[in-house]
């Protein structure tokens, strides 16, 4: 009885954490400058936008600034978009120490599927790992 119990178990896990897995609000895509890249909005409901781990932001430009609430981390590596109005779209362009990237923001209505995250992999390169603290001996 317990082995049927923790076969059960088990096989439940395995569904859930590929359930998970591919939840189609959160995307990863690969970085080309020569993308505009959509980003579908509900509001109430925030998305984050995730850069390489050694850049940071340097100056976000929204057309339609009203409709849009933009904020970046205090570490400027992430951005959170919320659209404060349904059916609202303008464009947005994020210039950071390496890479300028240009989005299409779209904001739908309650019967929307909102985009959660946005993460961006850059094929081919590499990146610097964070500075690690000093040890005192």
């Amino acid at each position: 009885m317990i082995r049927k119990l923790s076969f059960a178990a088990f096989a439940i896990l395995l569904s859930t954490s590929a359930v998970a897995a591919s939840d189609n609000r959160i995307r990863s895509l690969a970085y080309s400058s020569d993308q505009i890249v959509r980003v579908l909005g509900r509001p109430g409901i925030q998305s984050t936008i995730e850069f390489a781990p050694d850049e940071r932001i340097e100056n976000v430009a929204v057309g339609d600034s009203a409709a849009w609430q933009i904020t970046p981390n205090r570490r400027a590596s992430l951005l959170f978009v919320k659209p404060l109005n349904a059916h609202s779209r303008t464009n947005m362009t994020v210039v950071t120490d390496r890479r300028t990237y240009m989005f299409d923001l779209v904001a739908g209505d309650r019967r929307t599927t909102p985009m959660y995250a946005l993460k961006f992999s850059y094929p081919g390169e590499k990146f610097s790992e964070p500075a690690k603290p000093a040890q005192q001996v």
